[in-house]
């Protein structure tokens, strides 16, 4: 489930190399408008970020789980907010509240029931079709279950080639307001 959430990183990572070049405008909006553009890409099922996390998590269908509905069940009801943005010369942060279902506890509750589920004598008999199916739908329903929660994360910015970067923690700190607190990343 790591690959799920570094494949989300390298799709916000990418969007904000892009994004964030100035244009003419302050370094705050552009920062801003940089953030805004690469979130919303993950709240619309049309488009090129949602696309790449589907098909990269394709994989999923081998243990009976559709890539698409898994993404749509993890993303149902993302929410963000952009608040402050603090610039020191080529150096910024921003300051942003992400409200998602946070992967590691959902998968944990899964694998308590993989667990369990190896644990029972009677599953001995069962075909590895069905094993798979059955942790799919562990893995699935998880998911579902799982409460939204918010977290709040300071992303790191460095000015380079006259465009704003994400910085050293970008990527870390996206994947923990995800992710959430787990063993399993």
């Amino acid at each position: 489930m790591r690959k799920l959430v570094l494949v989300l990183m390298s799709a916000l990572l990418a969007l904000s190399a892009l994004a964030l070049v100035g244009c003419g405008k302050n370094d705050e909006a552009v920062i801003r408008e940089g953030l805004t553009a690469e979130l919303d890409e993950f709240k619309d099922a049309n488009s090129a970020s949602y696309a790449l996390l589907v098909s990269e998590m394709s994989a999923l269908g081998d243990i009976g789980i559709d890539s698409s509905a898994f993404i749509a069940s993890w993303l149902d009801g993302f929410a963000y907010s952009v608040g402050d943005i603090k610039i020191d010369g080529d150096a910024a942060t921003a300051t942003v509240d992400i409200t998602v279902k946070q992967l590691g506890p959902a998968m944990e509750a899964a694998m308590e029931q993989v667990t369990a589920m190896q644990d029972n004598p009677s599953w001995a008999s069962k075909s590895e079709a069905e094993v798979m199916a059955a942790i799919g739908s562990y893995f699935t329903e998880a998911l579902a279950a799982e409460p939204l929660a918010t977290t709040t994360i300071t992303l790191d910015y460095v000015m380079a080639d006259n465009a704003w970067q994400p910085g050293p923690n970008f990527e870390s700190s996206v994947v923990q307001a995800f992710a959430g607190e787990s063993s399993l990343f």
